[in-house]
């Protein structure tokens, strides 16, 4: 295991990217992770050595193919819901090409539900801090079931001044007919990390007041899982949903990581082959979860480079990172906040300075400078070597919410260190002193 603090320059080359590219400052870690070389020496050998279509021939690269399949989905899973052997009797990994379509799946699982359950009235409740990935897809199955006649609901829960998600207000917008709550682990535009210990309890609490079961309980850790710990199986969620590219591993794969008795109520969303046990003219069965949920040929290859990633990350360990990040989450803060009045900055959401520590923060900050447009910032930035986010950051609700139609972020990694964040605010001085003159 590395000590990070000991070795930031070891870990930063592990990242060709920075060899490549010596003069980038990269601080756009929060939209894709740059990968490190062992993830693309994963994903490189088995184009070049190990290709084959997973559960598809008793030849040796085929059900090699299969069983290193198997092996990453076990290593992700753990890597989600809690590093323990046993935790694999009761959760399991659906592999997808990213969080964006792992929400889509489950919001449709969802929609099984409402027709077999026929259900008459139901809502859904979200917050006003989810990506449009977390959002859309619910709004959609609200859609098509009002135009069923059936009584459908969203339902948002508030964000504090600090940008984190007013738990408290499940008391008030859960009820008898809530059929699924989904939130984020932690914000893509404030940084703010959600509570989910508080969360369940409050769940549990108004659920046992109701008289009713638990909702159906989505998590969206797209954001936290490179930076803070999951662990699904201690909290109530049934669904986590994630990337491998903002885990330092390959574009073009992802994951639902859920509990398997949960899985098994739901049929096949996309069908294809790969799923079948049996094919008639009158219909088909399918396998168990979650090959029933993987129709088609897999990514192999970016499977591979995520298990990679998996095991760079778990080689690092999560507190050296949260030891790191939150240093740099710190100065970061600091830095805006002491130029905010010359500037003329303001923040998407506040970092709370009398906090002794910052655990609910990862290092990643949104703003807006007055008079000057992101995306003229960004461009004045980039002359500079330096990469951030500008826009709304795909939550548009969340800048609404604060009044700022759009941002500039900065979002760090673990290859950043204060030098990176220096060159930032250097080059942001720079920058507002262009356009103040121009």
């Amino acid at each position: 295991m590395y000590n990070i603090n000991v070795q930031k320059d070891m870990i930063r080359g592990e990242f060709p990217m920075f060899k490549n590219q010596p003069d980038l400052t990269y601080l756009d870690t929060a939209a894709t992770a740059q990968k490190p070389q062992v993830v693309i020496d994963a994903t490189n050998k088995f184009y070049s050595s190990q290709t084959a279509s997973s559960g598809r021939g008793s030849y040796t690269l085929a059900v090699e193919a299969s069983l290193l399949l198997e092996d990453v989905r076990g290593k992700v899973t753990k890597f989600i819901c809690g590093n323990d052997n046993e935790i694999l009797r009761d959760y399991t990994t659906v592999f997808t090409s990213g969080a964006t379509e792992s929400l889509n799946l489950v919001a449709r699982m969802l929609q099984q539900l409402v027709y077999s359950r026929k259900t008459k009235k139901f809502n859904i409740i979200l917050s006003l801090a989810e990506h449009h990935s977390n959002i859309i897809p619910f709004q959609q199955i609200v859609q098509t079931a009002k135009s069923m006649g059936i009584e459908a609901e969203l339902k948002y829960l508030g964000l504090n001044q600090d940008g984190a998600i007013k738990l408290e207000q499940i008391s008030e917008l859960l009820d008898s007919d809530t059929l699924a709550i989904s939130i984020t682990h932690s914000s893509n535009v404030t940084g703010k990390i959600t509570d989910l210990s508080t969360f369940g309890k409050l769940v549990t609490s108004k659920c046992s007041n109701l008289g009713r079961d638990l909702p159906l309980t989505v998590l969206d850790c797209c954001q936290s899982a490179p930076h803070i710990p999951v662990n699904l199986s201690q909290t109530i969620f049934d669904f986590a949903c994630y990337s491998a590219h903002k885990i330092y591993g390959p574009n073009g794969v992802g994951g639902i990581s859920a509990k398997i008795d949960v899985l098994r109520q739901f049929e096949p969303v996309f069908t294809g082959g790969g799923i079948v046990e049996l094919v008639e003219e009158s219909g088909s069965s399918f396998q168990p979860a979650p090959s029933r949920f993987e129709p088609g040929t897999p990514n192999m290859a970016g499977i591979a480079g995520f298990g990679a990633a998996v095991d760079f990350v778990n080689k690092i360990g999560y507190q050296n990172i949260i030891s790191h990040e939150q240093e740099l989450s710190k100065y970061l803060w600091q830095g805006l906040n002491d130029r905010k009045e010359n500037f003329g900055i303001q923040t998407v959401g506040l970092f709370n300075q009398s906090e002794n520590n910052n655990s609910n923060q990862l290092a990643l900050a949104s703003f807006s400078i007055q008079g000057i447009h992101p995306h003229d910032l960004g461009q004045v930035l980039d002359v500079k070597k330096v990469a951030v986010r500008v826009g709304h950051h795909c939550a548009q609700l969340v800048h609404r919410n604060f009044g700022i139609p759009s941002s500039t972020r900065v979002s760090c990694g673990i290859y950043t260190d204060f030098s990176d964040l220096d060159k930032f605010f250097e080059a942001l001085e720079d920058a507002v002193k262009f356009f103040r003159k121009s």
